[in-house]
């Protein structure tokens, strides 16, 4: 119940101005000091300008020697925020030449700079480059955190240092086995707290209490905006777009915030604000796989096909870790503007190297229309197994293959399962619309935008299925079952769209049912492929 209650407080309580202006500088190593263990980033800032101008007198060496423990503390935040702390480190390694060499300044600025970002603030081949090369350091986490914490550092900047190396280390399934389990901190600063609270799963309990305690405490916004994007969709206290903002505001040049901003923008429908977002991370991180991920897929969102293309073959020319995940999408929109001998090509080269319902299914429709029947046949029966019968789009496409190849009556029956799986998807979403409005606690962004999104959706697979239903009563007619066209084509009435085809198809029902025999020879009707 306490955590529950620190969320609530935290969210009734969260700012979304920019932060205050800090005050002028500390003017003694006690006030500095204490700025500095509470720990947020503005703290740190605060604790640095007062040791600064305490460095007079008798003082001097104590504050020079506290400064640079300072910007190592600096360049460490920035660093977990992927922002560029080389300023930090240059600073720091200007003081270390006025501090006693038995300190070994330069080891522990060594330490600090092989220090990598938290998540998805850089690109991964970005960060694999920064790992391999650190390898040396990171290959000894125990032994260098073992070292920082019996050196002559004050007590909660060796801990905090000794902890973001060790928080560097591999995951536990593939850490070594001479790396000591991490122990936790009986440090009770907030600074070690903090540290303590974000390295590995975040401690939401912890943080909130910080957060209390330290108002400018601005960097648990952007834990509590991932914790509350992750559940957008369920009753949440939080909300993700005033944390995101403020952390944003505080962090404009952090590709990790940005890149949160982006996903949360993406995920609850405004992809023209996402795509701003990605934008702006994309001039800070241009190799950032994720984020041009995410700009293609939301380009293809907004139809605007021939970027979607371009942003894709941007990161296909770059060999991207994901660069089969941008082939998909633009086989998907070359399928689109009817470009198919290339969407086919990206097709046959993803389908190489990894398979799955979607991707089969976009190739099934890529062959029919390149009238490749037989393919487009193998590829669509492979969609239908992989998806457990529930990709729709896979009936759909198989039934006009098994149509144009004269297979009437199996094609009856694939666009009545097309008929039937549309509709539970439609129902489907249906219910998850009613869901998300019976709960006034989820995020009301998402719901209002996801519930248009939704109802869009049911709107297009509800035609879909009525569609579906007139072509079994286009073939129907064709196999002389006036009885089941007639059947079929009332369900397919219920969709106005469809309302010249079904007047004329009725008109052909009845026509035919005046003469004796039944006309042969003419091919069925059919809406066209969607």
């Amino acid at each position: 119940m306490r955590f529950a209650l620190v969320l609530v407080l935290l969210a009734g309580t969260s700012c979304v101005s920019a932060p205050a202006r800090r005050p002028a500088a500390v003017g003694s190593l006690t006030a500095a000091d204490r700025a500095r263990l509470d720990g947020c980033y503005d703290c740190l800032l605060d604790a640095r300008d007062g040791y600064r101008a305490a460095a007079i007198g008798p003082n001097e060496i104590r504050a020079r020697l506290r400064e640079f423990e300072t910007e190592l503390l600096i360049a460490l935040r920035e660093r977990e925020f992927a922002v560029d702390n080389a300023p930090a480190l240059a600073r720091a390694a200007a003081l270390a030449s006025s501090l006693p060499a038995g300190l070994e300044a330069a080891r522990y600025i060594e330490l600090v700079a092989a220090v990598p970002h938290r998540g998805a603030g850089w690109a991964r081949r970005d960060a694999a480059s920064f790992r391999a090369a650190h390898a040396d350091i990171l290959r000894d986490v125990a032994g260098h955190a073992a070292w920082v914490r019996g050196g002559g550092l004050m007590p909660a900047v060796r801990e905090y240092i000794a902890r973001s190396i060790e928080c560097a280390a591999p995951m536990p399934a593939s850490r070594p086995a001479d790396v000591a389990p991490r122990v936790p901190s009986d440090d009770p600063t907030p600074l070690a707290r903090y540290r303590e609270a974000t390295c590995g799963a975040v401690d939401a309990a912890t943080l909130g209490e910080l957060r209390s305690l330290v108002p400018r405490f601005v960097e648990t916004s952007y834990f509590f905006g991932e914790l509350a994007l992750n559940a957008i969709a369920q009753a949440n206290a939080l909300n993700p777009h005033q944390l995101v903002i403020e952390a944003e505001r505080r962090f404009p040049q952090s590709p990790l915030v940005l890149f949160l901003a982006a996903r949360l923008k993406q995920i609850v429908g405004d992809c023209t604000g996402a795509l701003a977002a990605f934008d702006r991370l994309l001039v800070l991180a241009p190799s950032h796989e994720d984020g041009w991920l995410g700009r293609v897929m939301c380009l293809t969102d907004l139809l605007r096909h021939a970027d979607a293309v371009a942003a894709a073959t941007t990161m296909i020319d770059a060999s991207v870790d994901n660069a089969d995940e941008a082939q998909y999408w633009r086989a998907w929109n070359l399928h689109v503007v009817g470009d198919l001998l290339r969407a086919r090509a990206d097709i046959d080269f993803v389908r190489q190297r990894r398979q799955n319902a979607g991707i089969l299914s976009l190739a099934g429709a890529i062959e029919h229309d390149q009238e490749q029947l037989d393919a487009a046949e193998r590829d669509l029966r492979g969609a239908q197994r992989m998806g457990s019968g529930k990709v729709c789009r896979a009936f759909w496409y198989l039934g006009s293959v098994l149509l144009k190849t004269q297979r009437l009556a199996e094609a009856a029956a694939t666009f009545d399962s097309a008929m039937s799986c549309y509709d539970q998807d439609a129902a489907t979403r249906e219910r998850l619309i009613a869901t998300t409005l019976a709960d006034p606690a989820v995020d009301a962004e998402f719901r209002r935008l996801q519930t248009a999104r939704l109802r869009d959706e049911v709107r297009l697979q509800r035609h879909q299925q009525y569609a579906s239903a007139f072509n079994v009563a286009s073939i129907q007619l064709e196999r002389r079952d006036q009885a089941q066209a007639v059947r079929y084509l009332e369900i397919a009435a219920q969709d106005p769209q469809l309302r010249a085809e079904v007047a004329r198809l009725r008109l052909e029902i009845d026509r035919r049912s005046l003469e004796a025999p039944p006309l042969t020879g003419t091919a069925p009707q059919s809406v066209p492929v969607r």
